[in-house]
């Protein structure tokens, strides 16, 4: 959800930037939602599954 602004700005947002059919998959999926905590904490965030172009290429054991 943070990416489209950066997307916009380096003039990609056709291909990256958001959730959509067609655009590259590049995500990461936390295990808590880094907005309902203060951001002090957002280090202690685990990163669960990491997308690249649509491919995983990181997958938690737990998962």
């Amino acid at each position: 959800a943070y990416t489209i602004g950066s997307a916009y700005v380096n003039h990609l947002e056709r291909e990256t930037g958001s959730i959509e059919v067609g655009k590259l998959a590049d995500l990461v999926v936390l295990d808590r939602d880094p907005f309902a905590h203060p951001p002090s904490e957002i280090g202690e965030a685990r990163v669960l599954l990491t997308l690249v172009e649509g491919e995983p290429v990181f997958q938690d054991p737990s998962l």
